[in-house]
């Protein structure tokens, strides 16, 4: 999404913390599910954040069209 063009920059940044977020979450739960189940709500908080924020940009704005079609012709 990042380098992509069709998205604004920052929600490449967000998706990108979001993936580093459910990673961390998943290592906690292998490694120590007991710490995992303390800090679950604030590692899913900026994951949270990023999916929600790009799906309000679908939402809203969508794809930016101008730059989609050269790229599929």
């Amino acid at each position: 999404m990042f380098k992509s063009e069709y998205f604004p920059k920052t929600l490449g940044v967000l998706q990108f913390i979001a993936g580093l977020c459910y990673l961390t979450n998943s290592f906690a739960l292998l490694l120590a599910p007991a710490l995992a189940a303390k800090m679950f709500p604030t590692v899913l908080l900026p994951a949270f954040i990023g999916e929600l924020s790009t799906c309000l940009w679908l939402i809203v704005k969508g794809v930016n069209l101008s730059k989609w079609d050269p790229q599929t012709a």
